[in-house]
């Protein structure tokens, strides 16, 4: 489909062949043996400058997305 510009008075037509290419180049992908503790995750977001309440956040988001196995405990 292709539309015209907002202010245009035109319509929006069909097109018949498009292509989309889309490529994604990143970082490649390390894997470390072992498992980093909550105690290494915790030093490393202080070492980051990362409040208390955040560390908080942080953790609850981790959990969430199912990358912390532990349980949390906001008191």
């Amino acid at each position: 489909m292709v539309q015209p510009n907002a202010f245009a008075a035109g319509q929006t037509q069909t097109v018949q062949n498009s292509n989309v290419e889309a490529n994604e180049k990143g970082p490649a992908l390390t894997y470390v043996k072992g498992a980093a503790t909550l105690a290494d995750v915790a030093q490393s977001l202080s070492t980051l400058g990362v409040s208390p309440r955040e560390l908080a956040s942080i953790l609850q988001a981790l959990k969430g997305a199912g990358a912390l196995r532990a349980e949390i405990v906001v008191q």
